[in-house]
């Protein structure tokens, strides 16, 4: 049975999209309702290394053995880690491990690079800081992760240190608010403790976590069951919702006689296991690909080579729907990344010139250059069209601009979806003198840490759901535009220099909060039900709502391929 309801499906690698972003992993929270003997503090042995920190002293442990009650099958990793595409890791220590194919495939993903080239050392335990390193890559394959500022936010890591970025991104409330949930926090004294050892119900919150968080940045929702273990009692009641919902996705299932042992520490042979049929879900529920399916795609306006083209970085694509037509035909089945460079110094010919539309079907990124040393990012006149309720689209380190400023009209879009379809907008601009950005018949859109407006308005929903986190709409008549059907989550987002902030149809239910700089109106709407707003504190600033968990906004809006 399936745990997982399906919508939004790209899986967009970060590797390949947040260039400069060293990988890493997700940690999970560890709160003071901890019990006695859960989690002790000890020394590691060894100085952290820049692959995956320090090496912890060997525990001993199998893994999972008797189904707990009501339990369904343990993953097989078939979707995931397919048998004959995935290469031997050459760690040499897994001679004799019930781990091996479950350590070569975290290698696949790029998890892991062992503690040497040809050593895992699979029954050491894990810390803190390498789950946050182990999770960080794992997520950095399936969704797009928020920028790190470079600072950190516990004490006991300082920035510099290993796995200070990892641990300070999961951290961020960015991500809080993208993944709906903390994934990662420190203790009641505001230290997160690196070095201390995980047990496997922290585990448990760790991945429950994870997934929680991929499931909503996609569009699905998360099922959970009646799932239960025989020593319920002694799992943290921080944590046994958590173990229960890895137990109903076959990620879990227990020792011996039925019991979870939550206190037990978590080896890295295990770590693989679990992380890799969590991973096993995502690709079987179509929330992500495996590595061989990315297939990355170069696009150069300046240095390309026209018909010859097919996609190398030496045999580039001159423009954007040359690659997108080309992916169409040769790669449906996969997930197409389109590296957009720019290596033009003319201020004129740097800008990709061009309105592309993305075929229905298709499921790929288009990737600006992070590196660009003028802009950050890539810039194009121009506009994108979605195609097709199953179509897919992934945008980052892009600037997205009206071709003529002076000649545009009002009813321009800058990245237009009117057939379902569904659009991430990553760390890019989407500026229109008419509308940025504009979704229709239960279209999704994700938006983080992106800019839109520049004209009418800012995003038009007109019948579709959204989910923005850290974004900015500035310098339109509206921000935000919902009319009847569509649904909202907006959370730190930045209204700048409109005349409305928020313009409300009947919409089923919005959760917003945001500052507002020169806006006329924080918003409007003509109804009284299905809005969670507080009142405005003063003219710059919404007050900040509480009930984020009792919307019903971001549905499931895609059907399985």
């Amino acid at each position: 049975m399936h745990r997982l309801r399906a919508g939004l499906v790209g899986a967009l690698t970060a590797s390949m999209v947040l260039a400069g972003l060293a990988s890493a992993s997700a940690d999970e929270l560890v709160t003071p309702r901890l019990e006695p003997g859960t989690l002790t503090t000890r020394a590691e042995a060894g100085a952290d290394t820049a692959s995956e920190g320090a090496g912890a002293a060997r525990a001993t442990g199998g893994g999972e053995a008797t189904a707990a009650t009501s339990a369904p099958a343990l993953r097989t990793l078939d979707a995931a880690c397919p048998a004959g595409r995935v290469p031997a890791a050459g760690f040499r220590d897994l001679a004799g491990s019930a781990f091996v194919r479950e350590v070569d495939c975290l290698a696949w993903y790029g998890v892991t690079q062992g503690r040497t080239r040809t050593t895992f050392a699979p029954g050491d335990t894990v810390t803190r800081r390498q789950m946050a390193q182990f999770l960080y890559r794992l997520l950095d394959h399936n969704v797009v992760l928020p920028r790190w500022d470079g600072e950190s936010p516990f004490p006991d890591v300082p920035a510099t240190a290993a796995g200070a970025q990892e641990i300070a991104v999961l951290a961020s409330p960015q991500v809080r608010s993208l993944f709906g949930t903390s994934v990662v926090a420190g203790g009641t004294d505001g230290r997160f403790r690196p070095n201390d050892r995980v047990t496997r119900a922290q585990m448990g919150s760790f991945l429950a976590r994870v997934a929680q968080g991929v499931a909503r940045v996609k569009g699905a929702t998360l099922e959970r069951g009646a799932c239960r273990f025989t020593d319920d009692a002694a799992i943290a009641a921080a944590h046994r919702d958590n173990v229960h919902l890895l137990c109903e996705l076959g990620v879990a299932a227990g020792r011996s006689g039925g019991r979870f042992d939550p206190g037990a520490d978590v080896t890295r042979g295990q770590m693989a296991a679990f992380q890799m049929r969590l991973q096993d879900v995502v690709v079987d529920e179509s929330l992500g690909v495996p590595p061989d399916l990315v297939v990355p795609l170069w696009v150069d306006n300046v240095d390309c080579v026209g018909h010859r083209a097919d996609g190398t970085s030496r045999r580039a694509f001159c423009t954007i729907q040359a690659a997108v037509d080309h992916a169409a035909a040769r790669h449906s089945d996969a997930y197409p990344v389109l590296q957009v460079v720019n290596n033009s110094t003319d201020e004129v010919s740097r800008f990709y010139d061009e309105d592309v539309v993305i075929p229905s079907g298709l499921h790929l990124a288009v990737v600006g250059d992070a590196e660009d040393e003028t802009y950050g990012y890539t810039p194009m006149y121009g506009s994108f069209t979605v195609r097709g309720a199953s179509t897919e689209l992934d945008l980052a380190h892009l600037a997205i601009h009206t071709r003529n400023r002076d000649q545009a009209g009002p009813d321009g879009v800058g990245l237009d979806v009117p057939d379902g379809g569904a659009v991430g907008v990553h760390q890019s601009f989407v500026f229109n003198r008419g509308t940025a950005i504009s979704l229709d018949r239960g279209a999704f859109l994700v938006m983080l840490q992106a800019n839109a407006g520049d004209g009418v308005v800012g995003v038009h929903l007109a019948d579709g759901d959204a989910l923005l986190v850290d974004a900015t709409l500035a310098f339109a008549q509206t921000g935000l535009e919902l009319w009847p059907g569509s649904s909202l989550v907006s959370l730190g987002t930045h209204y700048e220099r409109l005349d409305v902030g928020l313009s409300l149809g009947d919409t089923d239910v919005v959760v917003a909060d945001g500052e507002f700089h020169e806006v006329a109106h924080a918003y409007v709407h003509d109804h009284t039900g299905g809005v969670d707003l507080r009142a405005v504190r003063d003219a710059n600033r919404f007050d900040t709502p509480t009930r984020i968990g009792e919307h019903n906004g971001v549905r499931s809006l895609l059907p399985r391929r």
